[in-house]
């Protein structure tokens, strides 16, 4: 007798036991697929957020005037602007490095809908000037928690000479996306812009960024040649999955 056969009068002799087995490959491959597909949607949207995002930043390493942020405003298909300015500071140790990230409120929450953040966190960090969303890996790195007050060292200089800026903890972010995001201090650009001392990087920020409603019909539409021809370059946001800190 072949193994063939010698297979199929094993699996005669026990036929409760190869329904089983047959059943329970078919599960598992249904539960694969349908696990595919919600990875593959999930991955659908984060795509169409990051394509709905586009970056405003100087065509030369330098920063930008804050008020251009109105002027990408006025553009035809944008629907939300926010604006981010950056320093590097420390949190007691220079080898504890803090990338704070000013940027203006709210209008940072409605352009990373990415950002996990508890409806309690979001309104206490809204109401505080001075607060800070911290990102769950550099909270659990610096064993900060909600209520905390934070003082960064290394920053621009103040108005009063000082190069440290505290900042209340206020809520901790969770994300999806890259880990920089992750690690990220998301302040209030108000509180630090009124802060700086006199220097050409007061009233400026790094970029700002854009929503659109439909990144297609920005695309094709001709409004985009009658904006300012000294406004700086605009570019679709690097995916997510790729944007580093």
């Amino acid at each position: 007798m072949s193994r063939f056969g010698l297979a199929l009068s094993a699996f005669r002799r026990h036929i409760g036991r190869t329904i089983f087995t047959v059943l329970s490959v078919a599960t598992a491959f249904a539960i694969f697929t349908i696990l595919g597909a919600i990875e593959q949607g999930m991955n659908g949207n984060m795509s169409l957020v990051a394509a709905q995002r586009l970056d405003t930043f100087s065509r030369v390493n330098s920063s930008l005037p804050q008020s251009y942020a109105a002027q990408v405003r006025s553009v035809r298909g944008v629907v939300a602007v926010t604006y981010l300015t950056f320093f590097e500071g420390y949190f007691r140790d220079p080898k504890n490095e803090v990338p704070v990230m000013a940027a203006s409120v709210p209008s940072v929450l409605a352009l990373y809908p990415e950002f996990l953040i508890p409806d309690d966190q979001k309104e206490a960090f809204l109401h505080d000037k001075q607060g800070a969303l911290v990102g769950n890996e550099i909270a659990a790195q610096m064993g900060w928690q909600v209520g905390h007050t934070v003082p960064v060292q290394g920053g621009p200089a103040q108005q009063n000479g000082s190069t440290l800026w505290t900042f209340h903890i206020d809520g901790i972010l969770h994300t999806d996306l890259p880990s920089g995001f992750r690690h990220a201090f998301i302040v209030n650009y108000d509180y630090f812009n009124d802060g700086l001392a006199a220097s050409p990087t007061k009233d400026t920020v790094n970029e700002i960024d854009s929503l659109v409603g439909n990144p297609r019909t920005w695309i094709e539409s001709p409004s985009r040649s009658t904006t300012n021809s000294r406004m700086p370059r605009r570019t679709p946001a690097p995916n997510p999955s790729n944007r580093k800190r």
